[in-house]
């Protein structure tokens, strides 16, 4: 979030010294401009959650609104400074193209970004999984049994796979826990011994694949 509202400050801040009379206009456009970027942006890549979705204007307004303070206090305290020599207001007009060209360059890359982005994430859940799935195996080997697989900690000790938190171990037996675009669950009270589950946060958003093992089916599945 902070980085299309410093594009924004910066931008408004070259205007505002290129053009110091006309600041209130630059604060003006500024919001309206970012308003309607907001409103493209969102249209032009739209949230593929549902919940998300439904709250975007909520996201569009208040992006809005922390735009106003922010374009009219850097514009109020640079409207008394004035380039003047021709190099200077040179270099400060490629800075203002390149503020301007921001956008759209992000708006560009954005797809491919994801894509990168999901591929990571799949290839970190599968690690997960792997190792998860170890996890409960060597804990349910235990002299305890199946009642180890309810207790997070020992199946940290026996986890060797990319990391999870420390209040991950807690809850993810019987909760879902977040890692890296996936949610993971463990339920220890299945007929079976036990069953793990690994999806997406956000379909086609953070990942394409389904893990599961135990009472949810065996292997890997499709994202439903």
């Amino acid at each position: 979030m902070w980085l299309p509202i410093g594009a924004v400050a910066l931008a408004i801040g070259i205007a505002t010294i290129l053009s110091p009379e006309r600041w209130l206009r630059f604060v003006i456009a500024s919001v309206g401009g970012s308003f309607l970027g907001l409103l493209i942006g969102y249209g032009t890549l739209p949230l593929t959650d549902n919940i998300e979705r439904a709250y975007s204007p909520i996201a569009v307004a208040e992006l809005t609104l922390i735009v106003v303070p922010v374009s009219f206090v850097v514009s109020f305290a640079l409207r008394g400074i004035v380039i003047r020599t021709g190099r200077s207001r040179r270099i400060a007009w490629v800075a203002m193209v390149c503020c301007m060209a921001l956008g759209p360059i992000v708006l560009a890359l954005t797809p491919a970004f994801v894509e990168l982005r999901m591929e990571r994430n799949d290839r970190l859940a599968a690690k997960r999984f792997t190792a998860l799935r170890f996890a409960v195996e060597q804990s349910k080997a235990e002299v305890d049994g199946p009642a180890r697989i309810c207790d997070g900690g020992a199946l940290r000790r026996h986890y060797s796979g990319p990391s999870f938190s420390d209040s991950d171990w807690r809850y993810i037996v019987g909760n879902a826990v977040k890692e890296d675009g996936y949610n993971f669950y463990v339920n220890c009270h299945e007929r079976d011994g036990y069953s793990i589950d690994a999806r997406p946060a956000r379909q086609k958003g953070d990942g394409t694949l389904h893990f599961c093992i135990g009472g949810t089916g065996n292997g890997k599945c499709d994202v439903p």
